[in-house]
């Protein structure tokens, strides 16, 4: 797999908050994570 197209930065960043998602399953990491996908969309 490649990943040239995305920073290792943003890549470390998602994979912090999918473990976030997977230990502590809460309604409020969930809204963090698409809100930020969407500030990271409209960059």
């Amino acid at each position: 797999m490649r990943y040239s197209l995305k920073p290792p930065s943003l890549v470390q960043y998602f994979v912090v908050l999918g473990k976030l998602l997977y230990y502590k399953n809460e309604s409020q990491v969930q809204m963090l994570l698409e809100s930020a996908t969407f500030l990271e969309a409209i960059r």
